[in-house]
């Protein structure tokens, strides 16, 4: 939504009776007053509870049914606007935050553990537009970098999918959410990240128009033809006429939506086998909305879900007896939000289903607001254009008519052992992790395979040559990255916890100190230098245990060295890091896993074009929740 709407205009809006719609009207205030002559922020009458709240569709149907019409319930809220205060845009929203008390941030504490975005690891393309944008916005490259990825990967949608394994695929959809004071050129960096889709978006819209008009016209000639039809077959005479062919509706394209159903969404992918991108400035209007209008808890949310892993959406309509029914269901979602409302919808039901820790996060540090540059130099933004047309030509097989299957791409063996080392170091940290972070984390598992599909899609159609595998850079710029938004997590975990989820246990906390006292010592220890290093581990009995719990945790292992003494061999505990990942200290890498790919592929992959070989559509399986359940077997079930 372009803000430049409300320039000079008196403003009325209009929140929901519960805490998110409350909170959501006030952030959609903060964000217009600076452009409208006035804002005011009404409520519907009665109590705000805490979710499911009246609405001005709500009281508008209940006015009805008690024999009130619309116009009188529109004229009743705008006469209580203008007894209303005007809205003030405050630059701490303490007026308008009941939890300021709890959710004031320390600022040192933010500074000191945010790392730089890395902006290197993006392809080329998108490197160069997240640099000029944030040198121009004079804001943090992550503001512009996390809507932007979000985009490109619902450009590739349903129509890409990475291939670990025989039956496990891997889609190009992100939910990304960028958390940031009013004020912190959030919604200028939004604005950057999604022009070339709106774009699509207004050529898609000027084309729909014209489908339309054509269809209301076949359709009024249709009609015409019906009751001649009916008229004649009323008079019995003779041969009866031949009935009209019937019309199908006309198909329309859209490239994104912001405020909509789930039924609406539902017949949006249905028209766009790719699938569709959500994307709305404050990201709180699309959680805040969920479930509203589906008569049971979860039921919209649920939907989503499936669209996160390219699954099967089903939507029942009350007034039609046909279901919509559709497969790999692609739904990236994007959008911004305020600390204080991201807390709320953290304290929501949706962190308890696993919703949230869908969502990468991106809390850029505070900085003080900069007067703009002079804008992205051209050839920037019309190489980000070209590859946008681009990535939107890419489209899924159809096998037979109406049915769309994903086109496989899949990694080198050198990329495959890259991301089993990956594998191994992320679980090592889950082993310390409880409740909802150890949820986020099983869920990042699979964002490096995310990232190197988008990688390798912007990479091709770049350089104009499609190729089937993804190489060792790609896999290693997405695992670096992903290790970026590992880092986010935790601090907005940390930050913005309230409900106690992150406490841990006494073990957790020993395992947790314990595997930082390895670390200091060089990843090595042995069972005397526990016992004298971690004052909590009184005796030798007392340090193996802890450490052999270490081992059945999947942290380490235990490995022989020799002493001075011939023939007496000491035991070492060996924390498994990054970069020993799965390759056992006692079993050194072999030739084989060191080569990047197959001998039967090494002579022209590079050249070949997905569509040139149609792959045979075989029968899918949903992602895994814990992928640890594929890594023994990967070995024997990769094609190649």
């Amino acid at each position: 939504m372009s803000l430049k709407l409300f320039n000079q205009k008196r403003v009325i809006v209009i929140g929901d009776t519960d805490k998110t719609g409350v909170s959501g009207a006030n952030s959609l205030a903060q964000e217009i007053a600076p452009y409208a002559s006035e804002v005011k922020v009404i409520i519907p009458d009665g109590e705000v509870s805490e979710s499911n709240g009246k609405d001005i569709r709500d009281v508008m149907n209940e006015n009805y049914q008690a024999g009130i019409d619309h116009q009188a319930t529109v004229d009743a809220f705008i006469k209580k606007a203008e007894s209303a205060t005007a809205f003030e845009v405050s630059q701490d929203e303490s007026e308008q935050d009941e939890y300021d008390d709890s959710d004031d941030i320390e600022d040192d504490q933010q500074e000191n553990d945010y790392i730089p975005f890395p902006v290197k690891c993006l392809p080329s393309v998108l490197r160069n537009y997240v640099n000029a944008g944030a040198k121009s916005l004079r804001c943090g490259p992550a503001f512009i970098a996390l809507p932007l990825l979000v985009v490109v990967a619902s450009l590739i949608g349903a129509s890409r999918v990475l291939r670990p394994s025989r039956d496990w695929k891997v889609p190009a959809i992100l939910w990304g959410v960028v958390i940031a004071d009013s004020g912190s050129m959030k919604s200028p960096a939004m604005n950057l990240a999604t022009a070339t889709l709106y774009k699509l978006q207004a050529k898609a819209h000027a084309k729909n128009k014209e489908v339309i008009e054509a269809y209301e016209l076949r359709k009024a000639i249709y009609d015409t033809r019906m009751k001649e039809y009916v008229k004649e077959l009323a008079k019995g005479d003779g041969q009866p006429p031949d009935e009209p062919e019937k019309l199908d509706e006309p198909r329309i394209i859209d490239k994104v939506v912001g405020d909509v159903t789930i039924e609406r969404l539902a017949k949006v992918l249905k028209n766009n086998s790719k699938g569709i991108p959500i994307i709305k400035d404050e990201i709180s209007g699309i959680i805040g909305n969920l479930n509203k209008y589906s008569g049971s808890k979860g039921a919209d949310e649920s939907v989503l879900l499936e669209g996160y892993n390219l699954g099967t959406m089903q939507v029942h309509r009350k007034h039609d007896p046909n279901d919509i029914f559709v497969t790999n269901a692609a739904i990236s979602i994007g959008g911004n939000t305020q600390p204080k409302i991201y807390r709320r919808m953290m304290d929501s039901s949706y962190r308890d289903s696993g919703f949230m820790s869908r969502f990468l996060k991106a809390y850029p540090r505070r900085t003080v607001k900069e007067f703009p540059g002079e804008g992205i130099p051209d050839e920037i933004k019309e190489a980000l254009m070209t590859l946008t047309e681009s990535l939107d030509q890419l489209q899924p097989m159809e096998p037979e008519e109406g049915v769309y299957e994903p086109v496989s791409i899949y990694l080198t063996r050198e990329a495959l052992q890259a991301y089993k080392k990956f594998h191994r170091w992320h679980n090592t940290e889950a082993a310390t992790m409880t409740g909802d972070l150890a949820a986020e984390w099983s869920k990042l598992e699979e964002i490096p395979f995310r990232f190197a599909v988008i990688f390798h899609c912007v990479e091709c159609v770049t350089s104009g040559k499609m190729t089937e595998r993804v190489n060792l850079e790609t896999i290693e710029n997405a695992i670096e990255l992903t290790e970026w938004f590992k880092n986010e997590s935790l601090r907005v975990y940390r930050l913005f916890d309230s409900e106690g989820d992150l406490q841990e246990s006494p073990q957790q906390q020993l395992q947790k100190r314990l595997i930082n006292f390895v670390r200091r010592k060089g990843c090595q220890v042995s069972v005397r230098d526990v016992q004298q290093g971690i004052k909590s581990i009184a005796s030798a009995n007392d340090s193996e245990i802890a450490l052999n719990d270490l081992v059945s945790n999947g942290v380490g292992e235990w490995v022989n060295t020799q002493t001075e003494n011939p023939g007496r061999p000491a035991r070492i505990f060996q924390l498994f890091t990054r970069s020993t990942g799965l390759q056992s200290t006692n079993q050194p890498e072999t030739s084989v896993l060191r080569e990047s790919v197959d001998r039967s592929t090494q002579n022209g992959d590079s050249q070949q074009k997905l569509e040139s070989e149609p792959i045979p559509v075989q029968q899918e399986a949903q992602s895994p929740e814990n992928l640890s359940d594929f890594m023994d077997s990967l070995d024997d079930d990769i094609p190649f």
